[in-house]
């Protein structure tokens, strides 16, 4: 199994949506080089861990963002401001780890298998798990958590009446997904350091981030 797949699979059971191996942002688009993804794109998850953005439903048909073009049929569901909570989520130095682990805090001058991460002021991190695979996320940062607390019904509702249309767009377009693939973006974390770490061994450390998908098209 990819790494990407056993980071995934670890870290859904978190609640906290869908970890990506590959979180920055990318693509040809300057809007998603420095933005990266948010409220409101229709995409997929790539086969190494990162989301392709197909086009946006918060923006109009002729927007940047959709210089793909739109799916037919298509309608903006514009947001206010009002409409999104962007909150500190997750506190600096925090860590999202998958189950059955242990854990232990040592000062980055310590001898150790690997080289150590620094977590801290002096400090490193050690996780180790009592099965063959694991999955951890550190933020050193924090991370903000960026969601829809009104409209989510518009949401829905698109997803419901338009989902069939998109799946056609994109494979007009040439992606080639599978049904159940595509997700609707109602929300995020967002950090500016990451280094997701997920593999076939006992003891793993690493940097991370992850975004929050919430799957609307099934």
């Amino acid at each position: 199994m990819a790494d990407s797949q056993t980071y995934a699979r670890q870290l859904l059971v978190k609640r906290h949506g869908y970890p990506l191996w590959i979180p920055e942002p990318f693509g040809h688009s300057p809007i998603y080089r420095t933005k990266g993804v948010r409220i409101g794109d229709v995409g997929y998850v790539t086969q190494d861990g990162g989301f392709q953005t197909l086009f946006n439903i918060r923006a109009p048909k002729g927007h940047p963002i959709n210089r793909r073009g739109v799916p037919e049929g298509f309608q903006q569901v514009p947001l206010d401001a009002q409409d999104i909570s962007h909150v500190h989520f997750h506190r600096p130095n925090s860590a999202v780890v998958s189950t059955f682990h242990e854990e232990r805090a040592f000062s980055a001058g310590a001898s150790a298998v690997e080289p150590q991460t620094n977590v801290g002021a002096g400090a490193a991190m050690e996780y180790t798990w009592s099965s063959t695979e694991g999955a951890v996320l550190h933020l050193p940062d924090g991370a903000s958590r960026i969601n829809i607390h009104a409209k989510q019904t518009h949401f829905q509702q698109q997803a419901a009446k338009h989902a069939e249309a998109w799946y056609r767009f994109a494979v007009t377009e040439g992606f080639n997904i599978s049904n159940g693939s595509l997700y609707l973006i109602t929300g995020c974390d967002k950090t500016k350091s990451w280094m997701p770490k997920g593999r076939l061994h006992t003891t793993i450390r690493g940097l991370g981030t992850f975004l929050l998908l919430i799957v609307l098209v099934r």
